[in-house]
């Protein structure tokens, strides 16, 4: 991270990263709490997750890629139990930290009060009951149906000398394979050649599972 964050390349384009950059160091940050909390059981690394997931999501919505490492490392730790429950309380504090960033604005309004552009929230609306009131401010669900209306098919990807809207799963394989240095893919190579030597620990395997449903949901 400390490399990552002292490189020339961020440094000097640091005005236009956006909120990628922010929402990276807030996960990072959870993911470490959480893992010193499933380790040592104890509330302030709990706390310190809880408020960092609850910053990622305020942030950008795709900090919900989060979750499923956090449940998988519950479920991989010595005392289930506790880390189930400590799960809940990062769950509880996430949504209240997400409803105070937006000031509970227009909270808990019924569904049909909304006209969907995207295709998964007009289905999630054909699915839920119209009176259905939506425990989250407005602004966040439209900003969310605005986002997945322009990943649906508002940006065109050229792949291979053909353009279409919306874009097919190899394209960020693809532009990732072509991107990345190609001292990190020999670095990456040798990582993945370690496992077969020595097996990761639940921290290191934490980490690994990010990366990989980060990049997943990405595609």
């Amino acid at each position: 991270m400390g490399g990552y964050c002292l490189d020339p390349t961020i440094l000097a384009t640091a005005s236009t990263v956006g909120t990628d950059l922010g929402v990276s160091v807030a996960l990072f940050m959870s993911l470490v709490a959480w893992l010193r909390f499933v380790r040592t059981q104890h509330k302030a690394p709990l706390l310190w997750c809880a408020l960092a997931v609850g910053i990622a999501h305020a942030i950008k919505f795709n900090a919900v890629l989060i979750w499923p490492v956090l449940l998988v490392t519950a479920l991989l730790s010595r005392r289930k139990a506790d880390a189930f429950v400590g799960f809940m309380v990062v769950l509880i504090v996430c949504y209240m930290v997400v409803n105070l960033s937006y000031g509970f604005q227009l909270w808990g309004l019924p569904l049909h009060r909304f006209e969907f552009e995207s295709h998964t929230m007009q289905m999630v609306q054909r699915w839920l009951p119209s009176n259905f009131r939506i425990p989250l401010p407005k602004y966040l669900i439209e900003g969310f149906d605005a986002q997945k209306w322009e990943a649906d098919g508002v940006y065109i990807s050229v792949l291979f000398g053909k353009a279409s809207f919306g874009g097919t799963w190899v394209y960020y394989p693809w532009m990732l394979l072509c991107k990345t240095p190609l001292a990190e893919l020999v670095l990456f190579g040798c990582c993945v050649g370690s496992f077969f030597i020595k097996r990761p620990n639940l921290r290191e395997l934490a980490f690994l599972l990010s990366g990989l449903v980060i990049v997943l949901g990405m595609v």
